[in-house]
């Protein structure tokens, strides 16, 4: 019988023809998984029993006493008919058209391509068939590492734009591309044909524009990428007074400004950063330990706002650790 981790038994609407009813788990109402017996011969799916005797030491159909120790394993006869039925593969809804004797279904599932799998490169989320992972990890995969042609430098595929390599080898190809337009346009010059001296100076026209783009862009994700852009100093004390104000340090101008004040005067306070979002949590108010959250959007109005999430207990000196 084919043994799975999972709570129940099988869908009826698995089988390739009806199941008969006397096949049906009296705790789950589905086809019997792994099948066991209490000492009057009530049969259920084992993991249907277990999680019921967490509850009950007695047989939901004759309440006779029985443990997870006193069930046996159902008769032999009626695994080997209950094997013996034709099952669609669990990875059907995937695009397994298969179909098997319940008894070989474990090994098939275990070895099924359509499978759901996820991605092992460190930042993709993506779940896919087992018989396309390796292709999606080596050739399709915006997280996966590749090699700088130039430096060999390891990269992460999504954020290859960023990399000195890249930048200066697509900007040299848009100065090469503005040169051979800036030629064709002083030839055209002299002819005088006056259409193709409209389609050249369109050309340069986007050909700027794009270097444009990928100036502006490459900077913005180089500061997004690094955090070098402001570093924000929150709360704290004095020495004397816990504190609510709050400082940057701008990299490009070199120089501290004051920020919006926070809500909560708080010391001893842990901070993360998501989606270009500030969160401060808990801390230390000169009374009490806090149990809030408050968070500043950099990007948006200046101005700090409670959040409706609160920590799961008051504290402060605490640790945090934001992952992916």
């Amino acid at each position: 019988m084919s043994r799975n981790d999972s709570y129940g038994g099988y869908e009826q609407e698995r089988f390739l023809d009806k199941v008969h009813p006397r096949f049906e788990c009296p705790i789950c109402f589905k086809i019997f998984k792994d099948p066991v017996q209490c000492p009057n011969q009530h049969h259920f799916c084992r993991s249907c029993i277990e999680r019921f005797l967490l509850s009950s030491n007695k047989c939901p159909q004759c309440n006779c006493q029985i443990t997870s120790k006193t069930l046996q394993d159902a008769p032999r006869i009626l695994t080997e008919m209950l094997e013996d039925h034709d099952i669609r593969c669990k990875n059907a809804n995937r695009g397994c058209h298969e179909i098997v004797k319940l008894q070989f279904l474990e090994r098939h599932e275990k070895n099924c391509g359509y499978s759901p799998t996820p991605c092992r490169n460190e930042g993709c989320n993506e779940v896919l068939n087992k018989n396309e992972i390796e292709e999606h990890e080596r050739e399709r995969c915006e997280f996966r590492l590749i090699e700088c042609e130039e430096c060999k430098m390891m990269l992460v595929f999504r954020y290859r734009r960023s990399h000195s390599c890249f930048l200066r080898k697509e900007i040299d190809e848009l100065t090469k591309r503005l040169e051979m337009f800036q030629k064709m346009f002083k030839e055209q010059m002299k002819l005088n044909r006056d259409e193709m001296m409209i389609h050249v100076e369109e050309q340069m026209r986007l050909s700027r524009n794009e270097m444009t783009f990928l100036t502006t862009e490459t900077t913005e994700r180089y500061n997004f990428l690094t955090g070098k852009v402001k570093i924000f100093v929150c709360g704290g004390r004095d020495g004397e007074n816990r504190l609510n104000s709050v400082e940057s340090f701008n990299w490009d101008s070199n120089c501290w400004q004051q920020e919006p004040e926070m809500n909560e005067e708080r010391s001893g306070a842990t901070a993360f950063v998501h989606n270009r979002e500030i969160f401060l949590c808990g801390g230390w108010n000169g009374k009490q330990p806090l149990g809030n959250i408050e968070s500043l959007n950099v990007d948006g109005k200046l101005q700090w706002k409670i959040s409706h999430v609160m920590l799961p207990r008051k504290c402060n000196a605490h640790s945090m650790i934001y992952h992916n």
